[in-house]
């Protein structure tokens, strides 16, 4: 029939219960919607598509401690914009390797919202970028859509037993609303596995109008021999700080380690560092022992989190726990981040 053919939907409906221990707490419940027409077109060489968005958030508050002069009420946000796309896709076989190209557009365009209630309160305010980090605006995390175009080109390459050796992603923006400049952020995107074991991820932004790079990521992953190993580079300018007083740059290292010794023992590792505060961020060291039945585990991790001192003035705490879990096997899914004893020992304030 037609609509078996060409007709797609989906429905996916989250709820999260955000809990603050000082301060507001919300239900959160999130409804996605999209329904898509497409069809094929010279002999499936190219597809074009139509697709409508619907989605909806309701926020439901309780227990809520006041900011002055503001009231928290339960609301909801509903929007619908429409998606025009064309892709085609071409493979090719070589002796030794596959090579996939392809190219894409598509054509966001905003239609309608309604709103009610908390996003009716802060919609406005909290849509300007500049006061995302007001304490109104923690439970708004609604992302505009605007009228914009997206060209992209992707590329494969197939190893003869059809093994990803290479992903490749060049994308730019156009966009179409008053006052935003033509030309988007051109990423790039590449992905390299230089052995089954050892892979190289890049991904990179420029800014026609800074002429400069705007992000870069960086990343180094091995897994062997029972290894696995993940280090990441983050380096970020903030277009909207570069005027202003803060610090526009970023730059991040995580890492991650794991090595299982056998069967019933395994180590774990944490390490992220930021190098413009000069701090670290995240770091744990850990070991867990499985058996058929159970797992038990003892994790030690270090969260350095900022703060506001009694002067209003920039400063930190480093929170310092002990978890340690047990995994009833078949009823309990591992986790190594959930922890069946959470031990909190005492903060450690720096400036």
């Amino acid at each position: 029939t037609f609509l078996k053919e060409h007709l797609l939907y989906s429905l996916d409906v989250q709820s999260k219960d955000i809990y603050r221990q000082v301060d507001t707490n919300v239900v959160q419940t999130d409804i996605n919607l999209p329904i898509t027409l497409q069809t094929d077109l010279f002999d499936e060489y190219l597809n074009l598509a139509y697709k409508a968005n619907l989605y909806l958030q309701h926020s439901a508050f309780r227990h809520s401690t006041l900011i002055p002069n503001f009231e928290y009420r339960d609301g909801y946000f509903a929007r619908n914009y429409h998606t025009l796309s064309a892709a085609t896709q071409l493979t090719k076989r070589f002796d030794d390797f596959i090579h996939v190209v392809g190219f894409s557009a598509r054509y966001n365009r905003f239609d309608q919202s309604l709103q009610s209630g908390f996003y009716d309160d802060v919609s406005e305010f909290c849509s300007q970028e500049e006061n995302q980090n007001n304490p109104k605006c923690e439970f708004y995390n609604i992302n505009g859509v605007n009228d914009e175009a997206y060209l992209d080109f992707t590329q494969y390459f197939y190893d003869s037993a059809a093994n990803e050796v290479l992903y490749h992603r060049l994308s730019q923006k156009l966009s179409y609303e008053t006052g935003q400049d033509k030309l988007g952020e051109l990423e790039n995107e590449l992905d390299y596995k230089v052995t089954r074991s050892f892979s190289i991820y890049n991904n990179m932004f420029y800014n026609y109008q800074q002429h400069r790079f705007t992000k870069v990521l960086n990343s180094l992953n091995y897994s062997n021999y029972g290894l696995s190993l993940g280090i990441s580079h983050l380096f970020k300018y903030d277009i909207a700080k570069a005027n202003g007083i803060d610090d526009p740059y970023t730059k991040y290292l995580t890492s991650s380690l794991q090595y299982d010794y056998n069967r019933h023992y395994s180590f774990s590792a944490v390490y992220n560092y930021d190098f413009e505060l000069k701090q670290l961020k995240t770091g744990s060291i850990g070991f867990m022992y499985k058996k058929r039945c159970w797992d038990f585990g003892v994790k030690y991790s270090e969260n350095t989190r900022p703060i506001l001192d009694a002067n209003g003035n920039a400063s930190s705490i480093n929170d310092r726990y002990i978890f340690i879990s047990v995994v009833l096997k078949p009823f309990m899914k591992p986790d190594p981040n959930n922890a069946l004893i959470e031990y909190k020992l005492s903060n450690q304030e720096s400036n």
